[in-house]
């Protein structure tokens, strides 16, 4: 059965201090990666103001949400991501409270990383047991997602998947051994979940907690990859990538949080 490690509201303060941890982890790789998490720590209030979102908002994001929807029910999962993504980008840009930092795409990452309605809703697709928390748990086997830039600047070849003899395991760990670091794959505090002492070959992503901002940050680079990285739809690695993270933000945001504020504004 897969474990939920989802945020209940009394945990609000442990959030806190977890993105505090993170900052110091990215720090100490030079890097300070987490530079959103670092600023969001400011606060121990809601990150995310819904009523900000109003029906002219709507209107326009519901095309975006409809996309998404048609063309992840034909299992078309590289352009589901990128509908999806346009629409969940823009709403947390929307009802994100630090409007300094609206246009801050980590900041919004981060904002909506804290946000509890969105783990929660997490949490309870993990303990359903269904096809979405096969898939979150299938993603967090692969992590961590390494910034197809960061391969690059490497000269690391894209992994195969299904289709090279080497194991993400294996991988994982050239990948580490060849100098790429917390900065350079998401989440990026995988490396400081690791048991210390741990050798690179050990690494292990169920050290990692299985949560919504852990996932979110890891859609994240995947998102970055396809955008700007640099990363093609050719390789099966890929292609097995962009699935899982496009069905599990579909399941939390498009099947989630857009029914949700649909309902809202009915019952007004």
């Amino acid at each position: 059965m897969t474990r939920c490690s989802g945020w209940h509201p009394e945990t609000i303060r442990r959030n806190v201090r977890l993105l505090r941890e993170w900052s110091y982890a990215f720090q100490e790789n030079g890097r300070v990666e987490g530079e959103a998490l670092a600023c969001i720590q400011k606060s121990e209030h809601d990150h995310l103001d819904r009523s900000k979102a109003d029906s002219a908002f709507w209107n326009v994001a519901d095309s975006w949400i409809d996309r998404s929807r048609r063309v992840l029910q034909k299992e078309q999962y590289f352009p589901a991501l990128i509908y999806s993504w346009i629409s969940f980008n823009a709403w947390v840009g929307r009802v994100v409270v630090d409007r300094g930092n609206s246009n801050r795409d980590r900041f919004l990452v981060a904002s909506a990383a804290m946000d509890e309605p969105l783990s929660t809703r997490f949490c309870s697709l993990l303990l359903d047991g269904g096809q979405t928390a096969e898939a979150a748990s299938r993603f967090r086997s692969l992590w961590p997602v390494f910034k197809a830039r960061g391969l690059s600047d490497h000269e690391i070849s894209f992994w195969q998947a299904h289709w090279d003899d080497e194991s993400r395991n294996e991988f994982r760990t050239r990948c580490f051994r060849l100098g790429l670091g917390g900065s350079d794959c998401g989440p990026s505090c995988f490396i400081y979940h690791q048991p210390k002492g741990t050798k690179q070959v050990d690494y292990d992503p169920e050290h990692v907690p299985l949560d919504w901002a852990h996932t979110l940050h890891a859609i994240y680079m995947v998102r970055c990859n396809l955008f700007h990285g640099g990363k093609s739809y050719r390789h099966g690695g890929d292609r097995e990538f962009v699935k899982l993270a496009a069905m599990i933000l579909g399941a939390v945001w498009l099947d989630g949080e857009r029914p949700r504020q649909r309902s809202a504004r009915l019952s007004r």
